[in-house]
């Protein structure tokens, strides 16, 4: 019979800013690995095109590619033509800067919370970015990749923790050695895994999500309490309740301006 145990670890965020901008990119082929110049046939190498950071090169895995691109990259006969096939690809790229500033001890919850509400644009990603620190390992970022990760994480905290959990890669690995209480700890500089250790430590401890009642918010909120709670925030409650105060007072008229008529 299997018997559950708790094992009590510390989860550490700490942010190291940065100053990020957009640019393009382009790519320049596959990359090599590393001491022995055999090519990477996961892994593609892109170059920075314009703006401060022109000509930084960097790595792309063969997935971020949009489909039809990534089969001909598979398909291809020769290294060359790698160029060629991507040569129609040029994403917008978010670039940091090499000096990041000294770390400091971030909340992983509220970070979460403001990607969460945070607007699919350039602006409001960077904005997200220079606050909170970089998303992966990289200086150097697919916008679209950052966006599609905001989309998926408003649905999947909608999910059962179970089906979640079962899909995320486990985080055991990330476990360090320390020398007191609780003898064990993750940390991370990256904003998607503190978003992934956040999340499964609220699935782990039955925390409950709900989408936000105001149709245009629709943003994924944690339930606090039993009573029936409909808004992520005050503020979208408030709002719905003057637009249904509105439209009541707005019939009110029109009901009076037509018994108006019939009398007259």
């Amino acid at each position: 019979m299997a018997r559950i145990f708790t094992v009590p670890a510390a989860f550490e965020f700490v942010t190291t800013k940065s100053e990020w901008t957009v640019a393009t990119a382009r790519i320049l082929g596959w990359r090599e690995r590393d001491g022995d110049g055999v090519l990477d046939d996961e892994h593609l190498k892109a170059e920075v095109s314009d703006g401060p950071f022109a000509g930084r090169v960097f790595q792309l895995q063969l997935q971020q590619l949009p489909e039809d691109i990534w089969d001909r990259c598979l398909t291809a006969g020769e290294p060359e033509d790698i160029e060629n096939i991507c040569s129609g690809f040029t994403p917008l790229v978010l670039v940091a800067d090499k000096h990041p500033r000294p770390s400091r001890n971030a909340d992983a919850w509220q970070m979460r919370d403001e990607f969460i509400r945070m607007k699919p644009t350039v602006d409001d990603v960077i904005k997200f970015l220079d606050k909170w620190g970089r998303w992966k390992s990289s200086d150097t970022e697919l916008l679209d990749d950052v966006i599609r990760a905001r989309a998926r994480l408003r649905n999947e905290l909608l999910l059962p923790p179970e089906q979640w959990l079962r899909r995320v890669p486990w985080f055991m690995g990330h476990m360090s050695r320390i020398h007191s209480y609780p003898y064990s700890k993750i940390r991370t500089e990256k904003c998607e895994f503190a978003i992934t250790m956040a999340t499964a430590i609220d699935f782990l401890n039955d925390v409950k999500f709900k989408k936000c009642a105001r149709p245009d918010c629709n943003n994924p909120f944690e339930v606090k309490s039993g009573h029936g709670q409909q808004f992520c925030v005050q503020y979208c409650g408030h709002l719905v309740s003057m637009k249904r105060n509105r439209a009541k007072a707005k019939k009110a008229r029109e009901s009076g301006k037509t018994r108006f008529r019939k009398e007259g």
